[in-house]
């Protein structure tokens, strides 16, 4: 038994003690890998679902682990298998750092993969359906219910450049890894995080309340409720950032104000039509100006709030 008598005996009994390196596989659904066995990027194992076994014997595990992990792993619906690699000095912190590198993977799939929150596609490890079939089993006399977390897939293989590859992608990583991040990168993330999470949503309303927070993590220059002058502000701001022209500056200034008002509306309880026109819209929008955060030269120099306004005013009166 160690005797602790100070912090820096502490410090240095846990200093002694060597980083191990530990492989956690997680299965991901709605994806499947048609052209490959697996596929690897950066830390990021891709395993196809029928290669899983001879994968995990190919790692060289202990037997008995092999046939625990395929049995645990197993599955009918479509899915794909991940594997990533953490570093720690015990179980417990490897598997705290796993749980936070498989829901930034997840985000990063969601934001990149997914332009909208239908349920015809759920991809990713979370929350995946309208109504969860985790544990639920259906029979009667002679028939057994078989019940999918998924409704479809998609093959990955023709998106892993573009997932992994692409300027936005490497972007999208290298932004959401991160340590240190100023002010306007840290309200980049959050909108990043807050689409993502828009596209698992399935009420249309929480969704597009989602889609303008990612929006007003980004733009909105001050905390607290949503105002007239705010919402001005917001839509001059998208305007310009994503409008080249003056006419086109003008429309987009006009359809955000227009979907602020149905924000305003579900905010308050009162929407009751249906908006998925308008909710595929403010999707779109929001995910253009996020790219155009995260690969714009000018927009990618801006540092905070005041730099962003300094440079839209610069753009109406040059």
């Amino acid at each position: 038994m160690n005797e602790f008598n100070d912090f820096n005996s502490i410090v240095k009994h846990y200093g002694k003690k060597p980083i191990k390196e530990f492989d956690f596989i997680k299965v991901s659904y709605g994806m499947t890998i048609d052209s490959a066995d697996f596929i690897e990027y950066r830390d990021i194992t891709l395993i196809k679902k029928d290669f899983i076994e001879e994968f995990l014997n190919k790692n060289r595990l202990d037997n008995e682990i092999v046939s625990h992990f395929y049995n645990k792993l197993k599955t009918n619906d479509d899915v794909i298998y991940m594997k990533i690699k953490c570093s720690a000095k015990d179980e417990d912190k490897a598997q705290e750092y796993a749980i936070q590198r498989f829901k930034l993977i997840d985000t990063c799939f969601r934001f990149l993969l997914k332009n909208d929150n239908s349920d015809r596609l759920r991809i990713g490890f979370y929350n995946l359906n309208h109504e969860s079939t985790s544990g639920m089993y259906g029979y009667n006399n002679n028939t057994f219910v078989s019940l999918s977390e998924i409704k479809s897939s998609v093959s990955i293989d023709k998106f892993v450049n573009y997932l992994f590859e692409s300027d936005l992608s490497k972007r999208v990583w290298d932004l959401m890894e991160k340590q240190y991040l100023n002010d306007m990168e840290t309200r980049v993330k959050e909108a990043i995080i807050c689409i993502s999470e828009a596209t698992h949503q399935n009420d249309d309303g929480i969704a597009y309340m989602q889609c303008f927070l990612a929006l007003e993590a980004i733009l909105m220059e001050q905390d607290g409720f949503i105002n007239k002058s705010i919402t001005a502000q917001i839509s001059e701001y998208v305007a310009f950032i994503i409008g080249k022209e003056r006419n086109e500056r003008i429309s987009f200034e006009k359809e955000i104000k227009d979907l602020y008002t149905i924000r305003s509306s579900i905010a308050h309880g009162k929407n009751k039509k249906v908006i998925s026109q308008e909710l595929e819209r403010i999707f779109i929008i929001v995910k253009i100006i996020i790219a155009k955060f995260l690969t714009d030269k000018k927009l990618m120099s801006i540092r905070n709030v005041k730099e962003l306004r300094a440079h839209i005013t610069d753009l109406k009166f040059k």
